[in-house]
């Protein structure tokens, strides 16, 4: 499975759009009618976040690399936690020009909350912060752990070859998610529950790609969309189980997808990959937006076509984001620990 999934770029495209028009409306208690109501809907947008676990695990367990653990998690954190840094020194920005410039006054954060905040560890983690300085960032946090989790296993398979078994413990974590998320345990809280049950279901999905043809994937891709669907429908009035059916349904969508003809575009491939800078970066600019109208005593009637312009400004700034700063920083972070040896270093010793 070396062929870069192309279809892959549509489907982060639309899950980032889809995201941001939610925390748009989410702001601003926003409705545009009854067409175009993605905050408070009969789906609540908000579980397009499980679409994008399935795809980490997916592409996760697509690139296994042979690294051992500290290695593996070394470079998943350079990737991860320098862009996601800069989205929340933004977020700060926008609190700082709030305080100086508007009446309201800066939230008082618990100094737990915002060390957890810039440490990534501020949800799902032992002690939970619900109040991010960036909060958007309380996927990172619970991804972090998905990683820690996968990289383990992939230790362990290649030190007494699990077999069959290494798809049995994933299939595990993704039961314990289901069972035990109403208890809020440490680390089985119901946000890493969300995370652990949609990352390794894209795991399965990826392990599925292996052993089963395309035309029988699209098949049963089909019928587990379906299936998803449905059940959204019937599981409104419970929170994880509308997450439950949502992964039924995006990993449905995925099998399909990956399965069908390919649509690689140089523009489409530029948005999806930098889908990751606008879900980090969409909550503080619309914050950023909020307090710059406020100073500049603008006024304007918030309708579909500002979402959309606000929209258009994040997309743009996320792929100089990705082109410009997170790409070369990651590739000069990780030349760095090459040239220091520590990721060879790391690569040779034991979990």
């Amino acid at each position: 499975m070396s062929k870069r999934i192309d279809n892959f770029d549509y489907l982060r495209i639309i899950g980032s759009i889809l995201i941001v028009f939610y925390h748009y409306e989410m702001a601003y208690h926003s409705m545009y009618g009854n067409k175009l109501v993605f905050y408070g809907d009969s789906f609540r947008v908000e579980y397009v976040v499980e679409l994008f676990f399935i795809l980490s695990g997916f592409l996760t367990a697509r690139r296994r690399n042979n690294k051992r653990f500290i290695s593996a998690m070394l470079v998943k954190w350079v990737r991860v936690y320098p862009i996601a840094l800069m989205s929340i020194m933004v977020s700060f920005l926008s609190l700082l020009l709030r305080v100086l410039f508007t009446p309201l006054p800066f939230p008082e954060y618990p100094s737990g909350s915002i060390i957890a905040s810039i440490l990534l560890v501020h949800q799902g983690w032992i002690v939970t912060y619900d109040y991010a300085i960036n909060t958007p960032t309380w996927y990172l946090c619970v991804l972090l752990m998905c990683y820690i989790l996968y990289y383990l296993i992939d230790s362990l398979d290649r030190k007494i070859s699990l077999g069959a078994a290494r798809g049995l413990l994933y299939f595990f974590i993704m039961v314990l998610a289901v069972a035990v998320h109403r208890y809020e345990l440490p680390f089985l809280k119901i946000k890493s529950c969300r995370g652990y049950l949609a990352f390794f279901a894209g795991v399965v999905v990826c392990e599925l790609f292996k052993t089963i043809s395309s035309r029988r994937l699209v098949v049963y891709g089909s019928l587990l969309a379906s299936a998803g669907a449905v059940l959204i429908y019937i599981s409104r009035v419970s929170f994880f189980w509308e997450s439950l059916a949502s992964v039924i349904m995006f990993g449905g969508i995925v099998m399909v997808i990956g399965n069908i003809r390919q649509f690689p575009n140089r523009v489409a491939r530029s948005l999806g990959s930098s889908s990751f800078e606008v879900f980090l970066f969409h909550v503080p600019v619309i914050e950023l937006s909020n307090i710059i109208v406020y100073i500049l005593k603008l006024s304007y009637t918030r309708s579909v076509i500002s979402m959309t312009v606000l929209l258009t400004a994040v997309e743009i700034m996320a792929v100089y984001i990705n082109k410009y700063i997170e790409i070369p920083l990651n590739r000069k972070i990780r030349k760095k620990l090459d040239d220091h040896k520590i990721i060879r270093y790391y690569s040779d010793v034991a979990v």
